[in-house]
């Protein structure tokens, strides 16, 4: 039978259950994630003021502006998690899980509106560009994240 440890977790009566550390990150590491989570969540905020106003448009049948406006939610719960943990000091609690969110949040954009693409027949250089960034960034970010980081020191 599960039980609550005394940490919040969840599990067996007798297992030994630490907190979310997944994806601990060095100092260089955790700088060079903020700025590529920055950037792309602000690009993506950008995309939707842009968007909204008219300057920027998938098209012009419903389906292709359904299918665009459908991306709003998950792109701003995107946005949210990437802003809220580059906010966060070093080491609190909710840095790993809120980073892997936000990876999470922002690879699943990119794949969607990629898979979409591909099967809709649409190769627009700059669609598919930005969304190829969207969906491989944060993979880069999860398997080499000492790629930026290397000479450096870290405390």
């Amino acid at each position: 039978m599960a039980h609550r440890h005394s940490s919040g977790l969840i599990g067996s009566p007798g297992e030994q259950i630490g907190p979310v550390t997944a994806v601990p990150l060095d100092v260089c590491t955790q700088r060079t994630a903020k700025v590529f989570l920055i950037v792309t969540d602000l690009g993506l905020l950008a995309y939707w003021t842009l968007t909204t106003i008219g300057v920027i448009s998938v098209g012009t049948g419903d389906v292709l502006l359904a299918w665009n406006w459908s991306f709003l939610p998950l792109d701003l719960f995107a946005v949210t998690a990437g802003l809220t943990w580059s906010l966060l000091p070093t080491g609190h609690r909710w840095s790993a899980p809120l980073f892997l969110c936000a990876l999470t949040l922002t690879f699943s954009a990119g794949l969607l509106a990629v898979s979409f693409f591909a099967l809709w027949g649409t190769w627009a250089l700059s669609w598919w560009l930005v969304n190829l960034w969207l969906m491989l960034m944060p993979v880069g970010l999860l398997l080499t994240p000492k790629l930026f980081c290397r000479g450096t020191a870290s405390p």
